[in-house]
């Protein structure tokens, strides 16, 4: 289930394979069952990242710091609907928030969005990480057994693709918004 790498900020530890771990975990229901009843911290992150766990693994046990692999360009594109989409929705609306208040206490620094999609995707995955681990930690404590504990981080993380659409609709409406005025002024 786990490929063995190398030693990782002074340690060695095992990388999960998300595909192996959901196989796993389809053949047996649960993680828990698979560790001997406790849940590992990579077994947890798995559960509660969802989709791309792996890349997030990754990231988080590799040694860089900084990077190209650590920009995650849907944050840079769409910051909002990767927020949303990753359920960190006050943040999400804090991206929708800010530069509306930018524009409106300083109108010169119109273009403060795409600094701050920016910021969202050099950042974005470790403040993911980060609030994963936080949210992880509070759920472990509570001592829950492995399954109860992998339900309970399952319907916490995860993905909202609903949360993503709504976002791409603020969007569309946003564009359609900005667009208006040019195609009234084409029209005869």
């Amino acid at each position: 289930m786990f490929a063995k790498a190398g030693p990782v900020f002074g340690r060695t530890s095992a990388k999960p394979n998300t595909s192996q771990t959901m196989a796993a975990t389809a053949a047996t229901d649960t993680i828990g069952e698979i560790s001997g009843g406790t849940l590992s911290e990579e077994e947890r992150l798995c559960a509660f990242i969802g989709p791309n766990a792996d890349r997030y693994l990754n990231l988080k046990f590799s040694p860089q710091k900084w990077g190209f692999k650590k920009i995650c360009w849907t944050a840079f594109l769409f910051p909002m609907a990767w927020l949303f989409y990753r359920k960190l929705y006050i943040e999400g609306i804090a991206i929708l928030l800010i530069p509306i208040a930018i524009v409106i206490l300083f109108p010169q620094l119109s273009n403060a969005n795409f600094a701050i999609s920016g910021v969202i995707a050099m950042m974005g995955t470790t403040y993911y990480l980060g609030r994963a681990e936080m949210k992880i930690k509070a759920i472990s404590a509570v001592g829950l057994s492995a399954q109860e504990e992998e339900v309970l981080l399952r319907k916490a993380g995860g993905v909202s693709r609903v949360g993503a659409g709504f976002a791409m609709l603020i969007y569309a409406v946003a564009i359609a918004a900005a667009l208006m005025p040019l195609l009234a002024g084409a029209q005869p």
